[in-house]
């Protein structure tokens, strides 16, 4: 997501191997929070689009491609499901199943307030946010219409994330710092203690979508994350009397 130069914020796709952008998206409003689908080939984004606000879907080949509005309203695409079939869908503090076929109504999520959600690699489970507890912690739930809901951090956290192979999750803890867990996926679900990785560059609590401002690569051993630059410590030279050098 970069911000255009009329201010609103729109898609681009950069090439990480050659280092070459390509803005996808050009309305005057703003798209954000795209998400990939399984096959590299479509994303799914929060936008709008002849002034509807919505959900959107578009193909990602190279050239510029029509954007369809999947649902109308607010909302916010968290995750693809491994199958291709659904969205992970985030209205206010509760997630929803959004097939992706259209025309269908979202499907609740078991358990209220979860947010920031992302299918596990073999699409039987969610992990998510939800402050249930009283604060915000993670945790792991089965999807509909199986049921189970199994924690995952202990002294708080938010954005998980799934390693590709469904064996490790990270998520961020309150101090800022990077977590992994390890994970084991069966007919239950075993989860292990909690370890940091390294300081993030922001704060959990201060960003609503944290999923959507950090990524991992495929084997876990890279992370991709937003930061926002601040100004240069450059000294500041105050002139005095300037006016003493104009001539006259």
């Amino acid at each position: 997501m970069k911000y255009s130069p009329a201010g609103d914020r729109d898609i681009w796709l950069t090439d990480l191997t050659r280092g070459s952008p390509q803005r996808l998206t050009f309305s005057s409003s703003d798209e954000d929070l795209p998400v990939w689908s399984p096959d590299g080939k479509r994303i799914a984004y929060r936008g709008m689009s002849n002034g509807k606000l919505g959900i959107f879907v578009m193909n990602v080949n190279g050239a510029r491609s029509e954007e369809t509005l999947l649902l109308e309203g607010s909302g916010a695409p968290d995750s693809w499901s491994p199958d291709g079939k659904s969205l992970l869908l985030q209205q206010l503090d509760e997630s929803f199943l959004l097939p992706i076929n259209g025309g269908a109504k979202p499907i609740p999520i078991n358990g209220k307030e979860c947010t920031d959600g992302g299918f596990s690699p073999d699409g039987k489970y969610i992990a998510c946010t939800s402050n249930g507890s009283g604060r915000n912690q993670v945790y792991v739930l089965a999807l509909p219409p199986a049921v189970g809901k199994w924690p995952v951090s202990i002294d708080g956290g938010a954005g998980p994330k799934w390693r590709r192979d469904g064996k490790e999750l990270f998520f961020l803890a309150p101090n800022r710092m990077l977590m992994a867990v390890d994970i084991k996926l069966d007919a239950t679900v075993t989860v292990g203690v909690p370890k940091p990785l390294f300081p993030s560059p922001f704060a959990p609590t201060a960003i609503a979508n944290l999923s959507a401002i950090y990524d991992v690569s495929k084997d876990g051993e890279r992370f991709l994350m937003t930061i926002t630059l601040g100004a240069d410590n450059a000294p500041i030279t105050v002139v005095l009397n300037w006016w003493l050098g104009l001539k006259k």
